[in-house]
Formats: structure tokens, C-alpha cells, sequence
């Protein structure tokens, strides 16, 4: 029988000196999300600027003088950037603003220790790769079910460099701690100090579907889903 009576995060938690009630939580969840989500903005408007304004096409066209011209190709130039890899990969590096974020919050304005965030010394080797290959075997489970029932296909793009391969993986690696040091790291763990448990799973979870509203190709069913896997991952964490 599992329990989460005895969960350390929770325990170490609970010794915060600043518990804020249900509401300001909330809203305090927020602005610490826009916050960071402001500042990791400001790390990606500077590499976009620069690849805009040294781009041929834009100096071309504001040399000719033609405002619309110029305007036009800004835009359609500014749009091709943002598909460019370097651009997702930055864009997931400076994610881990959102974590120093939620700890410089936890730590300095409720007073919670880094351990009621999961971050643990002792054997912390060993615990990260441990949950990471808990993590994908979950996932690869996933993709075995659906891959025998038809509803998934795998396809894969020759000559890739080694190097996209490798730093596309370390910046998942950190976007992925990101979301969980936001949503249940501080968020849900936070919330169980004014509420029952399950109550903070689901808030938490709901949360956590909120964050991909503006996600491509983004639904109802999406959003469903991804509050259930919020569930998931709450109970799994508790």
C-alpha cells in the first residue's frame, strides 16, 4: 500500500515559515511563472534581433526605402527565423530560468528548503538516474502501446549532426526539470501546506495543462489529457 503521509518533500514543506492561503498562491504561482517566463524571453529577443538585422533580404529591402517592402520582408524573414533549430534550442535552455526562479521563490519567500523541492545531496547521482530511467521507460511504454495498436509510426531523418542530437537532448533534459520544478517542485507541494492533497494534484494539474494552451495543434482532448498525465505525475511525485 502506498502512502504519501511520510513524503520528505511534503514533510520538509510543511516547515516553511511563510504559507500563503489557497488564492494568494495561486496568484503568487503566477506571477512567479511570468516573471521568469519574461526574463527567459529577454535571453532569446537579442540572437533574434541580431539574425534579423544582419539577414541580406531585411537590409536590402530597408535600403530600398520601400516602408511596406521592408515591413513585409521583416516579417516573413523574423518567421523563418523562429523555425531555425538554434532558436528552439535556446529557447529550451533558458527554461532553467524558470528554476532558478521557483527556487530563489521557495528559498527566500516561503523559506522552504531545496529538499521540499526534490533537490536531495545525498545520493543525488544515483536518485536523477534513477528517475530518468523510470521517466523513459514510461514513456517508451507508451510508444509500445501505441505503436502496436496503429496509432504511431517512427521516421528518421538522415545526416543529423551528433551535435544538434546531443544538445537537443540536454535541452529537453532541462526544459523537462523546468515544467516539474514549477508545477509540482514548488507549486503542488506548496499548495498541500492550505489544502488536502488531492486538491493540490488537481489544481496543480490543471496548472500544468494551462502552461501548453498556446502549444501547435493544442485541443480539448489535448488539454484532457495532459491534466490527467498532470494527475499522473502528482500522485507518482507524492
Amino acid at each position: 500500500m502506498l502512502s504519501s503521509n511520510s513524503n520528505p518533500m511534503l514533510a520538509q514543506a510543511a516547515k516553511a515559515r511563510f504559507q500563503p492561503k489557497l488564492i494568494l498562491q495561486i496568484l503568487l504561482f503566477l506571477a512567479v511563472f511570468s516573471v521568469s517566463n519574461f526574463i527567459s524571453s529577454m535571453f532569446l529577443v537579442g540572437p533574434i534581433l541580431f539574425a534579423m538585422f544582419t539577414d541580406p533580404q531585411i537590409l536590402a529591402a530597408i535600403a530600398s526605402g520601400d516602408v511596406a517592402q521592408s515591413v513585409y520582408t521583416t516579417l516573413e524573414v523574423s518567421m523563418s527565423i523562429m523555425g531555425k533549430p538554434w532558436i528552439a534550442l535556446i529557447s529550451l535552455f533558458v527554461t532553467a530560468v524558470t528554476t532558478v526562479g521557483c527556487i530563489i521563490y521557495c528559498c527566500k519567500i516561503e523559506r522552504r528548503s531545496l529538499a521540499s523541492m526534490g533537490f536531495w545531496k545525498k545520493g543525488w547521482f544515483v536518485r536523477y538516474v534513477k528517475g530518468f530511467a523510470i521517466g523513459t521507460g514510461m514513456l517508451l511504454l507508451c510508444a509500445l502501446i501505441l505503436w502496436l495498436m496503429g496509432d504511431l509510426s517512427f521516421a528518421f531523418a538522415p545526416n543529423i549532426p551528433v551535435f544538434y542530437l546531443l544538445a537537443f537532448f540536454v535541452g529537453f533534459v532541462i526544459q523537462g526539470m523546468s515544467e516539474e520544478v514549477l508545477v509540482r517542485g514548488y507549486f503542488m507541494v506548496s499548495l498541500t501546506n492550505r489544502c488536502k492533497k488531492a486538491t493540490a494534484v488537481a489544481i496543480s494539474s490543471v496548472a500544468f495543462a494551462m502552461l501548453h494552451l498556446f502549444n501547435p495543434g493544442i485541443n480539448l482532448l489535448a488539454l484532457l489529457n495532459l491534466t490527467l498525465f498532470g494527475v499522473f505525475m502528482g500522485v507518482y511525485v507524492l
